[in-house]
């Protein structure tokens, strides 16, 4: 899924934050669950522990 996402770029001379719209591609939260778990390659791994890691203490 794209999105427009507004990025501050730095500060105007009136003092208010300089926005940027930038096209991102996001993956659905699902989705990244269900790669990692699938993935063959050793890096999984280290990608679960952030996931995990992720949920306990922002959630």
């Amino acid at each position: 899924m794209k999105h427009d996402i507004g990025v501050v770029t730095g500060k105007r001379k009136d003092g208010t934050d300089a926005i940027q719209n930038v096209e991102m591609s996001l993956i659905p939260e699902g989705d990244v669950y269900r790669l990692t778990a699938k993935s063959e390659l050793q890096v999984h791994k280290i990608l679960i522990d952030k996931i995990i890691y992720y949920i306990y203490y922002y959630r």
